[in-house]
């Protein structure tokens, strides 16, 4: 709670009913995932317009492991019309490269720049070495290095 006193004091803003909502979910992430009650945190997302909340929710599945449902969650904030930021790919590709999804990383790594108008960073170039890496690609490892030299972002 102490949060919200800090962004009392020094924002421009109070928290609003996002930022609990968002805050909640990420506080029990956790334990509605291991217990298989993600419903709860992902309806209250996708009554959300804002990207932040389904970021979270994103990153709570990718730090647990739930690689097809942090890229099945991208898809339906995709539908809903609301456009995937950089913590957003970070999310997804850290649950593709936990889980060995490869192929559905680099796509949507190729994907972030033309159909999301979200270049990438460091981060984003991490992520992919880490997925190729984790799955013994070192050839893959090689040749991503040697293209993605030159297009580092700050």
């Amino acid at each position: 709670m102490s949060v919200f006193s800090r962004m009392r004091r020094f924002a421009t803003s109070a928290p609003d009913d996002i930022t609990v909502r968002s805050f909640l979910c990420g506080f029990t992430e956790p334990c509605t995932l291991s217990q298989g009650k993600e419903q709860e945190c992902s309806s209250i997302v996708r009554k959300n317009t804002d990207v932040i909340s389904w970021s979270n929710l994103i990153m709570g599945y990718a730090q647990f492991g739930y690689g097809e449902e942090a890229l099945s969650l991208i898809k339906t904030m995709k539908d809903h019309g609301i456009k995937p930021n950089q913590l957003t790919f970070v999310g997804v590709l850290t649950a593709c490269s936990l889980v060995g999804l490869v192929e559905e990383g680099m796509e949507l790594f190729e994907s972030m720049e033309q159909e999301n108008c979200v270049g990438p960073t460091r981060e984003h170039f991490s992520c992919v070495v880490d997925l190729l890496a984790r799955a013994g690609r070192m050839e893959g490892v090689e040749a991503f290095i040697g293209r993605m030299h030159g297009n580092l972002r700050a």
